[in-house]
């Protein structure tokens, strides 16, 4: 299975937040540029929960999160046109650590059949621009 080296940057983020007790649970809409190995724009969104102590950087209501979403990326791999969704999974501890799998039958066009999983990590402090890896095959 190829291995694609993959950047994003994030060009917006949305959350609609609620708290309930000690816990509180996003919605979040965020849009990406995609670049490297995989071009193109992504739509994700994700359902959060935070939990834990308040974060020391103020950015979240707690200095953890969990997370489970969607990200449908319009775009090319390898010349190849399309588009298809990935299933993402992960935890926010200060740094990131996501997983990916590619949704079964959601490619169109060019990316038809495609099948896949991928994975990025982020250190505390990571900057605006995500590097990830995406494993694919049609």
């Amino acid at each position: 299975m190829p291995s694609y080296k993959v950047s994003f940057t994030t060009d917006s983020w949305v959350e609609d937040k609620e708290t309930l007790g000690d816990l509180t649970l996003a919605h979040v809409r965020t849009e990406r540029t995609i670049s490297g190995g995989v071009e193109g724009k992504a739509l994700a969104m994700y359902i959060m929960t935070y939990y834990g102590p308040p974060s020391d950087d103020g950015k979240s209501p707690s200095g953890n999160a969990s997370f489970d979403g969607e990200m449908v990326i319009h775009g090319s791999i390898d010349g190849k046109k399309g588009t298809f969704a990935l299933r993402a999974t992960g935890l926010y501890t200060g740094s990131v650590e996501t997983t990916w799998t590619v949704v079964e039958g959601s490619g169109t066009g060019e990316l038809a059949g495609i099948k896949g999983k991928g994975a990025y990590s982020l250190p505390k402090g990571h900057s605006s621009t995500t590097e990830a890896v995406l494993d694919v095959e049609f």
